[in-house]
């Protein structure tokens, strides 16, 4: 090839990369910075198109030694430093290894479309691409750093992003930071972390505590502390961003101890967006049940066998080191194959004790000056629920039926008690009662709030709130600690993306504010700086503003805590009018005390107050409050919902009956103690152990199997032996006390025959001699004998005179009895003017014994 040739067919190469690049260019201008922990070599990429200043890479930068082999489950530890080579980074770390949505991955589009969007399908396929290698050696972070004029020039603010959309799958690789980097002159900072069950499995037992990937994000913060002010950051300016999952975590470290050491924080200020540790979907349900559903799942064993003959469980240690043992392919599959309860987590952040010290609800409420002292600001968008919902769904609605089958499934995941009456409110609570037609798309309206008010707005709310507790517009205040409160803004994304699909819905979506943050719409829908690209969006002329003022906003609050107090720069886009409303509102502090402000995002922005707040009620107080009164209700049937056990009155997963009441596996009954005289005579007659030669192993098998058979016949004579001894002993004393008791009724009956008087001691009962009285005038009890009671009831009393005594059979014993003499009738004495006497019924018998 001639020396012309190839020089024009560089230069047709380079034109079509400065054509597919459009509004950016990389050149091959390196940088090398000298870091605490060595040299690294980084690009440089030039945005001449838009005005701003060009954007140094470092990419793949290593922030933790590799997790693999006995690491792989175990905090991780600081990478070493590299003294005496220069660390190229100019390319992307690998992923970490993937947990692909089963719903995608293993049915055909068609099928999958009526489990999940079309907006999640596509971006999980996507990524699927994308993401092609993955490996266990992942921690590490890119660095996004603008360029500076002067080495001397301040140092500058910096914003780590925190990938979320799922605590199984994503990476930090996927999300260009330059745009943001180089409009709001801060760095920018992504990070890759452990996934799924390489970064959440715990047994809840200290020999596998979990939250590896909390642990690996506190480890890049310690080692970007350690090294950002090389690239001329201030370290004590670092702000978390994290959406999703990924929110979910910088709510968690907020309040966490590990994230604030002696000497300082690791970080200064967060951002949550469409996400908090509140939601339910935050932490991890039941996750000793995984852990030992995935070690089945290897083949590992989890059970053994004790000496009496009942199973129990292995260690931890001891089932931890067969999963650690086997591939990463074999895991990866065993876990994909776990079901995941809808709504629910099953590998994700745990109580640990170290980390996630306590529940973040009542640390929040009850420990919060931690969280308090951050600068806080908190996105929402309109329909946080969208991605829970299918295609077929959002295209076609809702019927009651489908509706029912989605709240029965939060209901039953989500609470324990009072769940028909749960159901019943929520469906109460948002119905259309202004539409009595239930058209499918009303319903699916109602079901889009209904769920996504419960899974992300109000708990995001309550974290906002609790923030925000007890402070006063105007106001210096102060945490239980002394130190200053942090400040707290709340804003809702509601316009609508015009590259995105609708299906009739008006407003945004989950996390769609996220690349506006991030500057993309400014790259003129070319493809970002970065090899990878996570969005799929087009943008059109006014979003491309919305951006600008998203990215202004972040930028401002990096820096000083306030999205307000900065002067806005001059625009990048021509559209000043439009700009311009926003720059004339005010954005307010968000305060429980007074209003609680929220910035609406749109294209006709405004200021509003108490954004939804009779829907955060419902859930954080009315729902709370009902549950709450049936955990002293003693019957579980109580509890449950109609049909509770027809899988097809569900919608997706749901939790087994039985979690949160027994672990999984359920613990083994504790052994049957032996009684001491039994323990006594296996100790005596424990045969002593002989080793047997070959030639008697095989013909004296027998013999030896016999012996265990030996002992328990000893056993069990010796136990029949003694029962049968109490046995006549009982028969015996039954005896003597039966023939003693024939004596006493031998003797009375000679008594009696005899024509003796019996009388009877008791003051109050004259049973045996007496049966009732009917007092005479002049106070004496006439008859044909009298006696004297022992107590006195008078100067005496007669009775009438008797027959001889006589038997009578009560309860199937005889006893003797007095027959007394006839009478008419009480009436009858009376009138026939007589002596009042003693009147009893015909045969009436007054036993004697």
């Amino acid at each position: 090839m001639s020396p012309t040739v190839a020089w024009l067919s560089l230069l047709l190469a380079l034109l079509n990369v400065s054509s597919a690049r459009g509004s950016f260019s990389s050149s091959s201008d390196t940088k090398i910075v000298q870091t605490s922990f060595g040299k690294l070599r980084g690009r440089v990429v030039h945005f001449r198109d838009l005005g701003l200043p060009s954007v140094e890479q470092y990419l793949g930068v290593p922030y933790g030694t590799a997790p693999t082999g006995s690491k792989r489950f175990m905090m991780p530890q600081t990478a070493s430093k590299w003294t005496n080579t220069v660390k190229d980074a100019t390319e992307l770390p690998p992923a970490c290894v993937q947990l692909w949505p089963r719903s995608v991955m293993h049915k055909s589009r068609s099928e999958a479309l009526k489990v999940v969007n079309e907006r999640i399908h596509g971006q999980v396929k996507r990524l699927v691409a994308m993401l092609r290698d993955q490996q266990e050696d992942c921690l590490y972070m890119n660095l996004f750093v603008p360029a500076r004029r002067e080495p001397e020039a301040e140092l500058m603010p910096v914003v780590v992003i925190i990938h979320g959309d799922s605590y199984n799958w994503n990476s930090g690789s996927l999300y260009d930071g330059s745009i943001l980097a180089a409009y709001g002159r801060l760095i920018v900072v992504t990070i890759n972390y452990r996934l799924g069950v390489f970064g959440f499995l715990s047994s809840g037992d200290p020999a596998c505590k979990g939250n590896w990937a909390l642990s690996d994000i506190v480890c890049a913060l310690d080692v970007l502390r350690a090294m950002i002010s090389d690239f001329g950051g201030d370290p004590s300016l670092v702000t978390l961003l994290g959406w999703d999952t990924g929110a979910a975590l910088v709510n968690l470290l907020m309040s966490s101890p590990i994230s604030a050491p002696v000497d300082s924080r690791l970080f200064r200020r967060a951002i949550l967006l469409g996400g908090s540790a509140l939601s339910s979907w935050a932490l991890a349900n039941s996750p000793s049940e995984y852990f030992y559903q995935l070690a089945d799942g290897l083949g590992c064993q989890i059970y053994k066998q004790n000496h009496f003959g009942q199973q129990t469980l292995l260690a931890v240690q001891e089932v931890l080191e067969c999963i650690s043992t086997d591939s990463i392919e074999n895991i990866t599959r065993a876990a994909t194959l776990l079901d995941l309860p809808t709504f629910l987590t099953n590998f994700g952040p745990v109580i640990d004790g170290i980390v996630v010290n306590t529940d973040p609800s009542y640390n929040l409420e009850n420990h919060g000056s931690l969280f308090q002292e951050i600068d806080l600001l908190v996105g929402a968008t309109k329909h946080e629920a969208y991605d829970q919902l299918s295609t077929e769904h959002l295209q076609f609605g809702l019927d009651i039926k489908n509706r029912d089958a989605i709240y029965r499934t939060f209901v039953r995941n989500r609470y324990s008690f009072h769940r028909t009456e749960i159901f019943n409110a929520i469906v109460n609570e948002y119905n259309d009662w202004y539409n009595p037609g239930q058209h499918p798309v009303t319903v699916r309206d109602s079901v889009l709030e209904a769920i996504g008010d419960a899974l992300y707005l109000a708990p995001l709310t309550k974290v906002v709130r609790l923030h925000a507790r007890g402070k006063m517009p105007g106001g210096v205040h102060r945490t239980e600690d002394g130190a200053k409160r942090g400040k707290t803004f709340f804003y809702l994304f509601s316009h609508e993306t015009s590259g995105n699909p609708r299906y009739g819905l008006k407003g945004s979506v989950h996390a769609e504010d996220l690349p506006y943050i991030l500057g993309y719409p400014l790259l003129n829908n070319h493809p970002p700086s970065i090899e990878l690209n996570a969005f799929d969006f087009t943008f059109n002329k006014q979003e491309r503003v919305i951006s600008e003022v998203l990215m202004r906003y972040v930028a401002n609050f990096v820096k000083t805590g306030d999205p307000n107090e900065i002067q806005w720069d001059s625009a990048l886009t021509d559209d000043v009018k439009f700009l311009e409303r926003f720059r004339k509102l005010y954005w307010p502090e968000f305060y429980t005390t007074a209003k609680e402000s929220c910035m609406e995002i749109r294209e006709h922005p405004k200021v509003d107050s108490f954004y939804r707040a009779h829907e955060v009620a419902f859930w954080n107080n009315f729902l709370p409050s009902l549950e709450s009164t049936g955990r002293t209700e003693s019957n579980p049937e109580h509890h449950l919902l109609p049909q509770h056990f027809a899988k097809n009155s569900y919608f997706g997963v749901v939790r087994p009956y039985d979690v949160g009441k027994m672990p999984f596996p359920p613990p083994p009954l504790p052994p049957t103690p032996i009684p001491k005289e039994l323990t006594t005579i296996l100790q005596n007659q424990q045969p002593a152990q002989a080793k047997l030669t070959p030639q008697k192993e095989a013909s004296g098998g027998a013999e030896s199997s016999k012996e265990p058979t030996t002992n328990y016949s000893t056993i069990l004579s010796v136990t029949i032996a003694v029962g049968c001894a109490l046995l006549i002993l009982n028969l015996l004393v039954f005896a003597g006390i039966y023939r003693q008791r024939e004596r006493h009724r031998k003797g009375k009956r000679q008594e009696n025959s005899s024509g003796l008087l019996l009388q009877e001691t008791s003051p109050y009962d004259m049973t045996g001699t007496y049966g009732g009285l009917i007092p005479s005038g002049s106070g004496q009890y006439s008859g044909s004998g009298s006696i004297m009671p022992a107590g006195g009831f008078g100067s005496g009393m007669t009775l009438p005179s008797a027959s001889p005594v006589a038997s009578n059979v009560r309860d199937g014993e005889a006893y003797p009895y007095m027959q007394m003499q006839q009478r008419p009738s009480v009436a009858n004495a009376y009138a026939s003017g007589g002596s009042q006497q003693m009147i009893v019924p015909p045969r009436m018998t007054l036993p004697l014994a």
